[in-house]
């Protein structure tokens, strides 16, 4: 079921500007592998060494 309030300015994510932030977060292979219409699968890897900073 689609939820109208799923196309709200708050709900709202824009690829470029996600994928730039994942990249900043210290994802790696950051890559849009799939989109259709509105969707978009996104996938990442995270580094071992990133992955203990956050601990």
């Amino acid at each position: 079921m689609h939820l109208f309030s799923d196309e709200s300015a708050d709900h709202l994510m824009y690829s470029s500007a996600t994928l730039s932030t994942m990249r900043a977060l210290g994802f790696a292979d950051v890559r849009s592998n799939y989109r259709e219409s509105v969707d978009m699968l996104v996938t990442a890897t995270k580094p071992s060494s990133a992955a203990r900073d956050i601990d």
